[in-house]
């Protein structure tokens, strides 16, 4: 446990580390530092909105698994100013070539729904995660009219104030958190 202290360095509180060494499987070897710390890597952020995303589209289609299917599959969104700037890479299908090219996601990029999902979760994108937040919020206003036009979607965002969009976000999410038996409390 000294030695894994030594190794994280001045730093070392904001951890918490197990190893275990089964080199010799007769004599496992266990250290720890830290292990009773909590934290949630950055990538569970990305589990709350998938969570989330997919309780709202529970929430406007309770029964109908068909039209939740719809709406991920023929629902094409265009990443605008929600994404920030993003390392991660995606992969973008180039059909003339027939090859995949990974780079992270643009202004403009258009791809379906349920592309942008699998960007956020398979690449880890916080582009993507960004635009799937905004479309929570879209489904959550318009409900079953989701999706809209281009026009719609920037009136909802240009005239609600930046207070009630904040909380519509921290409602959706913490709601999905909650109905899905996850408490908020502890996460």
């Amino acid at each position: 446990s000294t030695e894994i202290k030594k190794i994280l360095g001045e730093e070392a509180d904001r951890y918490g580390v197990a190893l275990l060494d089964i080199s010799n499987p007769a004599k496992p070897l266990y250290a720890e530092y830290n292990p009773r710390i909590k934290s949630n890597p950055g990538s569970v952020g990305k589990l709350i909105v998938a969570i989330s995303f997919f309780q709202m589209l529970a929430d406007v289609y309770p029964n109908d698994i068909a039209s939740r299917k719809r709406v991920l599959k023929e629902t094409l969104i265009t990443a605008d100013r929600f994404i920030l700037k993003d390392h991660h890479k995606v992969p973008f299908w180039t059909p003339a070539k027939k090859k995949f090219k990974r780079r992270p996601i643009k202004l403009k990029d258009t791809a379906s729904l349920w592309t942008y999902l699998d960007w956020m979760l398979s690449a880890s994108s916080n582009a993507a995660a960004a635009m799937i937040q905004r479309e929570m919020m879209l489904i959550k206003h318009f409900g079953k009219d989701y999706p809209v036009a281009q026009s719609d979607i920037d009136d909802y965002f240009n005239n609600t104030p930046k207070r009630e969009l904040s909380k519509t976000l921290q409602t959706i999410m913490q709601g999905s958190l909650t109905n899905n038996g996850i408490d908020v409390a502890q996460f």
